[in-house]
C-alpha cells in the first residue's frame, strides 16, 4: 500500500506542472506522501520518498534530455531524488507539530535543490504551481511560502482525514477575494534564447560565455522591446561581484 501511495504521490506532484498544470495535484501528492510515511520505519520511509521522488523528477525533467542528452537528464533526476529523500530521515506522525515540521523540511529541501546538484536546479518547486489561484499571496510569502502552505495543508488533511476535509479548498476560496489589478494597453515582449556553446551539465563553468550569447542575441532583436525575457540560466554570474558580467548587462540594457 505504501509503495502505491508513493508512486501516486510523485505522479500527482508532477501533474501540477506543464503540460497538465493541475493545481490540485501537489495537494494530493503532498497528502499521499505524508500519509505513506506516518509511523513508518526509516527503511520504509526511504523507500517511499525515493519512489515518490523518481516518479516526480524523471518525467518532470524529461525535457532537459532534449538539450543535454539522456544521461545528464537521469543523473539530475536521481540526484534530485536523493536530496528529496532526506525527508525520510525524520519520523512523522499525526501530531500537528509533526505536520508543521514536515512542511518546513519539505520547503527547506526545495530551496536546497536550488543550490545542488550542478550548482542548483530549482525546477519543480511546488510554489510555482499555484499562480492561478494564490497570486495575491506571492508578494507576501514568496514562492517558498506558497510551498509551505500547500504542503502543510496537504499533510494536515492526510493526518486528520475527513475531520478537516474542508481545509484543502480554503486557498482557492481565498483567491476569490484577493484584489486583482486590471490592466489595459499593449506591450512589446521579446523572448530571447541565446543557447549554449555545447551540450552538457557544466554550463555553469561557461556562464560568462552563455551571458554573452544572450546579450548578442538581445541586441539584434530587442530594439523597441518593453520587456525582454531571458531563460533562467542566461545570466548565472552575479553582476555585483563580476564587473565583466555587469558591463555586458548594462551595455545590453
Amino acid at each position: 500500500m505504501g509503495i502505491a501511495l508513493a508512486i501516486l504521490s510523485g505522479f500527482f506532484f508532477w501533474t501540477g506542472f506543464a503540460p497538465l498544470e493541475f493545481a490540485l495535484g501537489p495537494y494530493i501528492g503532498g497528502a499521499l506522501l505524508y500519509r505513506s510515511m506516518i509511523d513508518r520505519q526509516l527503511r520504509d520511509r526511504f523507500i517511499v520518498s525515493i519512489l515518490a521522488g523518481l516518479t516526480f523528477f524523471i518525467p518532470l525533467l524529461h525535457w532537459s534530455g532534449s538539450y543535454v542528452g539522456w544521461l545528464p537528464w537521469l543523473s539530475l533526476a536521481l540526484l534530485q531524488t536523493a536530496l528529496f529523500s532526506t525527508i525520510a530521515l525524520f519520523t512523522w506522525s499525526r501530531k500537528l507539530s509533526s505536520v508543521f515540521l514536515f512542511a518546513i523540511l519539505f520547503t527547506v529541501i526545495e530551496i536546497a535543490r536550488m543550490k545542488w546538484p550542478f550548482g542548483g536546479f530549482g525546477w519543480g518547486r511546488v510554489g510555482h504551481t499555484q499562480v492561478e489561484y494564490l497570486s495575491g499571496l506571492y508578494s507576501i510569502v514568496g514562492v517558498a511560502g506558497i510551498t509551505f502552505v500547500v504542503v502543510f495543508l496537504s499533510a494536515l488533511f492526510s493526518s486528520f482525514r475527513i475531520r478537516i476535509v474542508a481545509v484543502l479548498p480554503i486557498p482557492f476560496l481565498l483567491s476569490l477575494f484577493l484584489p486583482l489589478t486590471p490592466s489595459t494597453g499593449l506591450i512589446n515582449v521579446v523572448a530571447v534564447q541565446g543557447g549554449v556553446d555545447e551540450l552538457g551539465f557544466d554550463y555553469n563553468k561557461r556562464a560568462l560565455s552563455v551571458l554573452k550569447r544572450h546579450a548578442d542575441a538581445t541586441s539584434k532583436v530587442a530594439t523597441d522591446a518593453d520587456l525582454i525575457v531571458w531563460p533562467e540560466n542566461a545570466s548565472d554570474i552575479d553582476p555585483l561581484k563580476t564587473p565583466e558580467a555587469a558591463e555586458i548587462i548594462e551595455t545590453t540594457i
